[in-house]
């Protein structure tokens, strides 16, 4: 009788102890809550390099259409989830269309079928000239503070189709020998990019620089140097190494969390929302703790950023392998998640599968490195190799086919000009 006295106590305090369980939520964990703060900052919109994109139109920049964008859309957030891309230039799909379909860093051929159609591209490039110039402005102003990217976001599209027309009017001057003017627009144009891609929020800002570095700003920097330019001090910041703001994505990592949480908060409040299914602090510390997995401590040394990349991509790869084990069987996916299963599946729809772009990023860094070596070296003869080391292995660049390379996981490589850049 005494033994089943103790062991009706024992049931009851395990069903006690599941029902607390069952209805209680998880306190914030301290990295949700600072990442949570990050939300309350205020935005520095005066001046915005954002906000004026975002008003950037045939006519040029537009601060207030900007801003009176961006304040409609913020109105409509607390609707509607739809969020607004800029900038919105609509003239310009209909002229890039038009334009040959060629990439000037692969395709030698491609900058002569760019000069061959001139007259016809340059009366249609000259209907443009206030909003290129609106573009080269950008990089003048000095608040690149991030806006809320769930409101409204860069358009991957529209950004490509303004690079274009702004690659053609620079090789245009080149070809003019306009060269300084050329020079001015390319570093400016580039360090704009670099800019804002410095602690970016949106994963559009972090890849452009990676793509057009290759694809734009290298073959118009190397025409320069064919064309004899060589007041190489204008591309000094364009040139200079990554910063750690630009090398790492922890902001980035950041904003996806904030998305993802500026979704789940109002289902807390949400009047059909069930309770015992659902706790939304539970969740949120479950996100956060995702996201963390990517972070990488800012002052890592370059010589050990490739192996903390690798042993962050090894922590989601871990991560997801397991979460793709607890999904079978569906019973035992209820019972380990008894306590917030609404959540729990909440979390499995929305964790994102990542587009990983760090090491190119890296590669990046690398391809600046070899276009400083090509354009300083010294009169009649070729880049020393011993002065520029890969600083992220130590391995020393190598001369092949009249071009400077490296190689990470890719080979990075840069011609050297034929005609002597000084």
């Amino acid at each position: 009788m005494k033994k089943m006295h103790w062991l009706g106590l024992l049931v009851l305090s395990i069903l006690l102890y599941g029902t607390i369980q069952l209805l209680r939520d998880d306190p914030l964990h301290p990295d949700t809550q600072a990442w949570l703060k990050q939300a309350e900052k205020p935005i520095m919109l005066e001046n915005n390099v954002h906000i004026h994109l975002m008003g950037l139109s045939v006519q040029g920049l537009n601060y207030e259409r900007g801003l009176a964008h961006y304040t409609q859309e913020a109105v409509y957030r607390e609707w509607s989830r739809i969020k607004h891309s800029y900038p919105t230039v609509p003239e310009l799909k209909p002229f890039t269309e038009t334009l040959p379909s060629c990439d000037p860093h692969l395709d030698e051929a491609c900058v002569a079928r760019l000069l061959l159609k001139r007259p016809q591209i340059a009366a249609k490039l000259s209907e443009f000239t206030l909003l290129l110039d609106g573009l080269y402005q950008l990089s003048n102003l000095d608040n690149f503070t991030n806006i809320d990217a769930r409101i409204a976001t860069t358009d991957f599209e529209q950004l490509d189709q303004l690079y274009q027309l702004a690659f053609l009017d620079i090789l245009y001057l080149i070809e003019d020998r306009q060269l300084e003017v050329a020079a001015q627009k390319l570093a400016s144009l580039f360090q704009l990019q670099r800019t804002l891609m410095a602690g970016t929020n949106q994963l559009e800002l972090q890849i452009l620089p990676v793509i057009y570095a290759e694809a734009f700003f290298q073959p118009l920097l190397l025409k320069l140097a064919q064309a004899d330019y060589s007041n190489w001090s204008v591309f000094e910041n364009a040139l200079a190494p990554l910063k750690p703001e630009e090398l790492l994505m922890n902001t980035l990592w950041q904003h996806m969390f904030l998305d993802s949480a500026s979704m789940l908060l109002p289902l807390s409040k949400h009047p059909n929302t069930n309770r015992l299914l659902y706790k939304p602090q539970m969740t949120l510390n479950r996100m956060a703790a995702f996201y963390q997995l990517k972070i990488i401590v800012d002052d890592t040394p370059h010589s050990e950023l490739v192996a903390a990349i690798h042993e962050a991509d090894h922590r989601i790869q871990t991560h997801n392998q397991k979460l793709r084990q607890s999904q079978e069987p569906h019973w035992l996916f209820l019972l380990r998640n008894y306590r917030n299963i609404t959540g729990e599946l909440l979390f499995q729809i929305m964790v994102p599968r990542f587009l990983n772009i760090q090491i190119p990023v890296l590669e990046l860094d690398l391809r600046l490195q070899l276009l400083r070596a090509v354009i300083e070296r010294p009169q009649d003869s070729l880049p020393n190799p011993h002065n520029y080391p890969n600083p992220y292995t130590g391995e020393l660049p190598w001369l092949e086919d009249g071009m400077l390379c490296h190689k990470l996981n890719e080979t990075i490589c840069a011609r050297i000009p034929t005609t002597n850049p000084h």
